[in-house]
């Protein structure tokens, strides 16, 4: 019976692609996906990724055959220009409702819509690096339950999904994080346990008394 087996790399996931004259199986290299949650799906695992083979054969590399891995070239390259736009767009820290009155942006008040099961706000900030950002609020919690970057330029969006609020020491934080790239679902994040200030004891921030 003739046999081969590739490995793939897909972002940071390494994947053996194993043949032969009757099947054809997805398995994930031991030891590459430990910050992967568990338990998780290694079937819709599978099956996630033969779409991305099928759909975008040019996003995934073969990196090895025949069952050794050559390890490519780890040296830091340059980031293409779309590439550092959107980094730059996306390092920002908090978000781009802060400081409504800077230069650079314009804010306005869309509609009130239903998002995710949900009454929100949008509002958008339209930015002068030609990305547009909508924002959909809760009107009931004033939580943010999605937003949407859109790059005016490439016509591309990213957006995220905010579900399961909790409140620690009064600050919301989301505990289901979903992200989207071109409607295409893209991650999940789920946060069990919160700790605000670890390691910091409360009179660090007390102000001294003369």
């Amino acid at each position: 019976m003739a046999h081969s087996s590739t490995y793939f790399q897909i972002g940071n996931s390494a994947f053996m692609n194993f043949k032969d004259d009757s099947t054809t199986r997805l398995t994930a290299i031991p030891g590459v996906l430990g910050t992967l949650p568990k338990p998780f799906d290694f079937e819709l695992l599978e099956a996630r990724v033969l779409e991305c083979l099928a759909a975008r054969p040019a996003a995934v590399e073969p990196v090895a055959t025949e069952g050794t891995i050559e390890h490519e070239d780890d040296s830091p390259k340059p980031m293409s220009e779309a590439q550092a736009r959107r980094f730059k767009h996306s390092a920002r820290f908090g978000n781009y409702l802060l400081y409504p009155y800077a230069q650079g942006k314009k804010i306005r008040y869309i509609d009130t819509v239903p998002i995710e099961g949900k009454i929100c706000h949008q509002i958008q900030v339209k930015l002068d690096t030609g990305y547009q950002v909508d924002y959909y609020i809760d009107i009931r919690t004033y939580l943010e339950i999605k937003v949407v970057n859109q790059d005016l330029e490439s016509g591309k969006t990213s957006s995220i999904v905010y579900d399961d609020y909790m409140r620690e020491f009064g600050m919301p934080i989301a505990k289901e994080i979903q992200s989207y790239e071109d409607s295409e679902w893209i991650s999940a994040l789920t946060i069990d346990e919160v700790k605000v200030n670890s390691g910091i004891i409360p009179w660090m921030f007390e102000m001294r008394k003369y």
